[in-house]
């Protein structure tokens, strides 16, 4: 899935020690697994956007997201297709870290100066921190997520370390009664239900009941981070 943060083209993918396991997990979540021409393996279609579900480098035994950052070049295109059923856009992009300032530094290879405050995520135990998405053309904005708490943000890096740990997928959560799914918490992008991971640290996966809490509030939040 490739996004694009202020000048630099993000590439995330999705690695698991059992591919078909994992694409087979997220069918039965209701999400788009599909086979596309020309991939390393199955793609997750996140509202357009293809993640790609690839084999994790032998010895490794866990699920996670990885990411890998260039600088946009004139050919990078982060658009975005037709959405998948149920899914009606991708949010945002949380990335683990434990100093969102410096995290943010250095995914944009540049000093930030504006990071911005966009609130809680109670549903990982976590404060985020981001910037817009450049123009409103380079997809979902990156949340930087710093633990507030013990729970799924502090395992993910305590297991990982920094980097990608979670999708914010808008579109109808499922029913109530779906053992899948926890109780609806606040989170930047609105309320959502985190999805429950295969493993306490992630991947983790959120369905946001709408984007009306909204993208805009990640570009103009109370104030930038003191």
């Amino acid at each position: 899935m490739h996004a694009v943060v202020g000048d630099i083209a993000l590439r995330v993918d999705w690695l698991s020690p059992d591919v078909a396991a994992t694409a087979a997990r997220l069918r039965r979540l209701g999400l788009a697994v599909v086979e596309a021409s020309g991939a390393r393996g199955p793609v997750l279609d996140l509202a357009g956007r293809p993640l790609a579900i690839l084999a994790a480098p032998s010895g490794e035994r866990h699920e996670r997201l990885v990411a890998l950052a260039d600088r946009l070049s004139v050919s990078s295109s982060a658009s975005a297709g037709p959405a998948a059923p149920g899914v009606t856009g991708l949010a945002a992009i949380g990335w683990a870290t434990v100093d969102a300032q410096r995290a943010s530094a250095g995914l944009l290879r540049v000093p930030v100066v504006d990071l911005l405050d966009a609130g809680p995520d109670d549903a990982l135990g976590a404060h985020a921190y981001g910037l817009p998405a450049e123009d409103g053309e380079g997809g979902p904005p990156v949340l930087f997520l710093e633990p507030a708490r013990e729970g799924p943000l502090a395992a993910a890096l305590a297991r990982f370390g920094e980097g990608p740990v979670a999708l914010y997928l808008a579109g109808a959560p499922g029913p109530p009664a779906d053992r899948s799914l926890r109780a609806p918490a606040a989170t930047p992008v609105g309320a959502a239900r985190l999805v429950r991971p295969e493993r306490p640290w992630g991947p983790f996966l959120l369905l946001v009941g709408a984007l009306s809490t909204d993208r805009r509030s990640l570009a103009h939040p109370t104030g930038p981070v003191a």
